[in-house]
């Protein structure tokens, strides 16, 4: 099956309360460059915050920098959304 590289862009505060399971990295969105050594090169990643404004800019800021938007996601709906889709992989 397909396991992308999951990227949380939500605030530390925000990913203490409540995370996807499989979450790979966390890092606020307006720092999400400050990480991008330890991001997979050859990889989907899907990236989430809440709702789905925080990862779209993510998304722009790494494309910005040069990352292949073809293997970014944006999650639509974030992880209210994965929560509403799928409650069992959220802790």
């Amino acid at each position: 099956g397909w396991s992308p590289f999951i990227l949380d862009v939500r605030s530390d505060g925000e990913y203490q309360q409540v995370r996807v399971a499989s979450c790979d990295l966390q890092v606020p969105h307006t720092a999400v460059l400050s990480v991008a050594d330890q991001l997979p090169k050859n990889a989907d990643i899907v990236i989430h915050c809440k709702a789905g404004m925080r990862s779209q800019l993510a998304a722009i800021e790494l494309i910005k920098a040069g990352w292949d938007g073809k293997n970014l996601y944006n999650l639509e709906g974030g992880i209210i959304a994965w929560n509403t889709a799928a409650p069992d992989e959220i802790v």
